[in-house]
Protein backbone atom coordinates (compact mmCIF):
# COMPACT_ATOMS: atom_id res chain seq x y z
CA UNK A 1 0.00 0.00 0.00
CA UNK A 2 2.85 2.41 0.67
CA UNK A 3 4.58 1.53 -2.51
CA UNK A 4 1.47 1.59 -4.52
CA UNK A 5 0.75 5.34 -2.73
CA UNK A 6 4.38 6.75 -3.15
CA UNK A 7 4.22 5.81 -7.19
CA UNK A 8 0.97 7.68 -7.21
CA UNK A 9 2.64 10.44 -5.70
CA UNK A 10 5.63 10.74 -7.58
CA UNK A 11 4.03 10.20 -11.33
CA UNK A 12 1.54 12.75 -10.21
CA UNK A 13 4.82 14.96 -9.50
CA UNK A 14 6.93 13.96 -13.10
CA UNK A 15 3.24 14.72 -14.49
CA UNK A 16 2.91 18.45 -12.79
CA UNK A 17 6.36 19.14 -13.78
CA UNK A 18 5.80 18.39 -17.35
CA UNK A 19 3.32 20.54 -17.37
CA UNK A 20 5.09 23.55 -15.51
CA UNK A 21 7.77 22.88 -18.25
CA UNK A 22 4.84 23.38 -20.94
CA UNK A 23 3.95 26.33 -19.97
CA UNK A 24 7.29 27.67 -19.42
CA UNK A 25 8.17 26.67 -22.85
CA UNK A 26 5.10 28.36 -24.22
CA UNK A 27 5.86 31.77 -22.36
CA UNK A 28 9.39 31.54 -23.35
CA UNK A 29 8.47 31.38 -26.95
CA UNK A 30 6.04 33.96 -26.74
CA UNK A 31 8.43 36.23 -25.06
CA UNK A 32 10.78 36.00 -27.86
CA UNK A 33 8.24 36.46 -30.64
CA UNK A 34 7.71 39.66 -28.69
CA UNK A 35 11.04 40.85 -28.66
CA UNK A 36 11.41 40.03 -32.03
CA UNK A 37 8.37 42.08 -33.10
CA UNK A 38 10.07 45.11 -30.85
CA UNK A 39 13.25 44.72 -32.72
CA UNK A 40 11.74 45.17 -36.11
CA UNK A 41 9.46 48.06 -34.76
CA UNK A 42 12.59 49.31 -33.56
CA UNK A 43 14.54 48.97 -37.10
Amino acid sequence: MHFLNHFGQSYYTFDYQQIICRKITKYNKLFYFKQKVAVFGIL
